[in-house]
């Protein structure tokens, strides 16, 4: 998705679109969302040099993405 960020700073994060931030746990290659988002998970691959990732609600995708 066009203009979200994903900022990762050791063990936790934070990912932004536009003003709005959510922030999340960094669990092995998992971003595990905090607060009104618990539930969301985002589980990261390394393929080469990119990342990619897999969003998941209560366990069921609903999108993929690839961080650039």
């Amino acid at each position: 998705m066009f203009g979200v960020r994903k900022i990762v700073a050791g063990d936790h994060g934070w990912t932004t679109l536009g003003p709005v931030r959510a922030g999340f746990d960094v669990v092995g290659s998992e971003l595990r969302y905090r607060g009104a988002l618990r539930g969301l998970v985002d589980v990261l691959e390394r393929d080469g040099n990119v990342w990619k990732g897999r969003a998941l609600l209560r366990g069921r995708e609903y999108g993929r993405f690839r961080l650039v």
